[in-house]
């Protein structure tokens, strides 16, 4: 979320116990708060949205606010999806679920994208999580992602009606997948992922499937060329191409203007760094590992089970336990002639 102007925090929720224990409790909260509930618009109807806007202009670079407005007035979907702060102060006053999440803090239409795998797969997920905020309602995002829909459609000159009806499909696609994902463990959540290849399959509209499949067919192995994306020169060393005002490299004149201490920003960055839930995958063109699964109270350790280039050692600063998890897995290696083992090792701080 824009800086000072946050969505409501909800309370803490727990996702523990069974399945039926789980629906139950997300019962006991429907009949708190009915979805119908969340179809008014509570908070004032006199806020300002360019003094809202203009707030958390003072965190931004000078040179850029001007940009960043021009890009915002081409359209209506362009407004909205730089208005990231005027649409958190409105949701602050709107009903929640009460189930708080790890929100994208920003989770509209075109914060979606597509990804090439090392697999060459291609496969679709949030690309934006620059806005990310924890312990966020997960109606906030919803919402936000359902309203990027209907405005777009509209852009693309849908009718009011067609539009409400992919907001609508949009919002019964995430209930079904969540519905889904609640079954299974974290581990298998983890490694759920949707490909692009398999869900143009399922698109009834057959214009629509062929042109989806001919974009995938020219875009290749150029998904990475994005125009977001820094492009690299080369030369004696690899280095960013400078493309000022919005990429160029920060001088000392340039850190004393902009209040920038690149030493203190990543110093900060580390500090803020938790031995949380996290997974790495490890590959081994020798050897094996096997299914594995311990825990440890020590702050270093091996797994056991692994040597070489599958061992894996615990963060120093993982207190308490640590539980590793492993499963092996073959792939086909790049060169397409041997066999290379793939360890999926998943570790959660407690």
């Amino acid at each position: 979320m824009p800086p000072n102007v946050t969505a409501r925090r909800a309370s803490p929720s727990t996702p523990t116990g069974t399945l039926a224990e789980r629906y139950d409790r997300g019962v006991g909260l429907r009949r708190k708060t009915p979805r119908k509930k969340h179809a008014d618009l509570l908070g004032p109807t006199n806020r300002d949205p360019v003094a809202i806007l203009a707030r958390s202009d003072r965190t931004r670079v000078p040179e850029l606010v001007p940009v960043r407005y021009e890009r915002m007035l081409t359209s209506p979907f362009a407004f909205l999806r730089g208005a990231a702060a005027v649409m958190s102060e409105d949701l602050r006053h709107q009903p929640t679920a009460g189930i708080s999440v790890q929100a994208c803090g920003d989770c509209h239409l075109m914060n979606f994208g597509a990804f090439a795998t090392p697999e060459e797969n291609i496969l679709f997920d949030i690309n934006d999580f620059d806005e990310t905020l924890p312990g966020v309602d997960f109606t906030v995002d919803l919402k936000r992602l359902a309203a990027s829909v209907a405005v777009a459609a509209l852009a693309a000159k849908f009718s009011d009606k067609r539009a409400r009806a992919t907001a609508a499909a949009t919002v019964e696609a995430y209930r079904t997948r969540m519905r889904a994902l609640a079954k299974l463990s974290p581990l298998e959540i983890w490694h759920s992922r949707i490909e692009l290849w398999s869900e143009i399959k399922n698109i009834e509209d057959r214009a629509l499937r062929r042109q989806l499949h001919a974009i995938l067919t020219k875009a290749g192995k150029r998904l990475e060329q994005d125009d977001n994306f820094p492009h690299l020169v080369t030369g004696r060393q690899a280095r960013i191409v400078d493309k000022p005002p919005l990429i160029y490299h920060f001088t000392r004149k340039r850190d004393a203007r902009h209040r920038v201490n690149a030493e203190r920003m990543f110093a900060s960055y580390q500090k803020r760094l938790t031995p949380g839930r996290f997974a790495r995958s490890v590959y081994s063109r020798a050897g094996t590992a096997p299914l594995c699964s311990f825990r440890s109270k020590k702050r270093q350790n091996r797994c056991s089970n692994a040597s070489g280039p599958n061992s894996m050692a615990i963060p120093a600063g993982a207190s308490s336990k640590v539980s590793i998890s492993c499963r092996r897995r073959a792939t086909s290696s790049w060169d397409g002639r041997k066999t290379r083992r793939q360890v999926d090792i998943s570790m959660y701080a407690n």
